[in-house]
């Protein structure tokens, strides 16, 4: 059972190179951060809902490529209850009307 964290997806964007969209961590720098997100945030369990409400959201949106992963997170949030995200990457997740994508730079 993966947490909703998503601890590989945190891993995989912080360590990717600055010039790759990410944010250029070493595996250490990496390994603490993910250590302050996961006290600083309820951790949800990935049920076993999840799976098919992700197969439901990526054939009603034609979802291909990477974003299947945010399909994934818009399922988990559908599972949970939750109705607002906050990412830089809020583009990506305007097809999913479910929920609203708060780009946190947008904020005054």
């Amino acid at each position: 059972m993966r947490d909703f964290s998503e601890s590989d997806r945190v891993l995989a964007v912080a360590s990717r190179p600055i010039s790759e969209n990410g944010l250029g961590l070493s595996l250490p720098e990496t390994a603490l951060e993910l250590t302050k997100l996961k006290a600083a945030f309820t951790l949800l369990p990935e049920s076993t809902e999840v799976l098919p409400q992700w197969e439901k959201l990526v054939i009603k949106q034609k979802v291909i490529g990477k974003q299947v992963h945010d399909a994934h997170l818009d399922a988990a949030m559908l599972v949970h209850n939750l109705t607002h995200l906050s990412t830089f990457n809020d583009r990506d997740f305007r097809r999913f009307t479910e929920i609203t994508a708060i780009n946190p730079q947008n904020l005054s």
